[in-house]
């Protein structure tokens, strides 16, 4: 996917050479103005960033500042892989214009996060002057993939949903309300991973993929588990009877693993721990993981999550991280 947006911007890059436009008076208006281009920008208010569903438009005012010159023959922009981003304005010339987006059609077609600019082009030079963030979640089916996510942003992608197989977010910040919507769909999500995103919930000590045991006690769907990063603790029970769960990255933060967190997950066959220090670990946490083979831990962590209460009882699996 890199070389491609390479490509891709290589590709502009020429097309924009090819259509140089000359407007002097624009250029000494910069220069007069300011040697590095102080005062000339692009101010979009209060719209600093765009959240997006996948293949969604939408339309953003923004005013160009510093010139009366400015047209869009002049500026241009430069969007991220398979983001579409294009300046019109109802006059040949003036400072009020409008950014129209374009998110990709889905995740496999574009970057679900990034920068769109907006490039001031006088045919003897070009430069930023203004960006404006982007991120997008891409929901296919029952597959959603978001990045650069705001709290509350991924409850409002997933809206009612409780059929998602897979969710997984590559970057941003999640919260309680995040967290509920994902969990509506515990009947069916088979993968969960969250590796790229911080959480900041109030249960970050107490994070738990239940919330009754009626509903996940005897979970057959959910296989592989990334937890977020900013999660402390697994509470009571978090994943218990989750039986068709094969592995789970636990991450460096974590500091307690709740009673029965992961009993009778009779699949689970690898745990890979990030915390350099291990963390709290109850006797009944791992009960019932039958098939468990390997505790992967940092490579100068192993001799101490050999001797730590609780890992101690699977010291003969516990082994660096490959």
């Amino acid at each position: 996917m890199e070389a491609r947006k390479t490509l891709t911007l290589m590709l502009a890059a020429l097309a924009l050479t090819a259509c140089k436009y000359d407007d002097s008076e624009l250029w000494e208006q910069v220069n007069r103005n300011t040697e590095h281009y102080t005062g000339i920008k692009v101010d979009f208010g209060d719209t600093q960033r765009l959240f997006m569903t996948c293949g969604e438009t939408m339309a953003v005012d923004f005013t160009a500042e510093g010139s009366d010159r400015f047209t869009t023959d002049n500026l241009f922009t430069v969007a991220p892989y398979g983001w579409k981003a294009e300046v019109t304005l109802p006059t040949r010339a003036a400072t009020g214009f409008i950014l129209n987006v374009t998110a990709p059609a889905d995740a496999a077609s574009g970057a679900v996060e990034g920068d769109i600019l907006v490039m001031l082009d006088n045919g003897q030079g070009s430069t930023t002057i203004g960006q404006l963030t982007v991120a997008a979640c891409s929901l296919t089916g029952t597959e959603l993939k978001a990045g650069g996510v705001q709290p509350g942003e991924l409850a409002t992608a997933i809206g009612d949903r409780a059929d998602l197989t897979s969710v997984t977010v590559t970057s941003g910040t999640l919260n309680e309300t995040d967290w509920a919507a994902v969990k509506q769909s515990k009947r069916t999500l088979q993968t969960i991973d969250l590796e790229g995103a911080a959480y900041t919930g109030a249960d970050s000590n107490n994070w738990i993929y239940k919330d009754d045991g009626a509903v996940v006690y005897g979970n057959t769907t959910l296989i592989t588990v990334k937890l977020p990063q900013g999660i402390t603790g697994l509470g009571y029970r978090a994943f218990i009877a989750c039986f068709s769960l094969t592995s789970i990255i636990l991450q460096e933060g974590l500091t307690s693993i709740g009673d029965s967190a992961f009993a009778g997950c009779e699949a689970l066959t690898t745990v890979t721990c990030l915390a350099t220090t291990p963390s709290e670990l109850r006797n009944t946490s791992f009960s019932g993981c039958s098939a468990l083979t390997a505790i992967y831990v940092p490579a100068g962590s192993v001799e101490a999550y050999q001797a730590a209460t609780g890992w101690s009882d699977y010291a003969d699996i516990i082994q660096a991280i490959p």
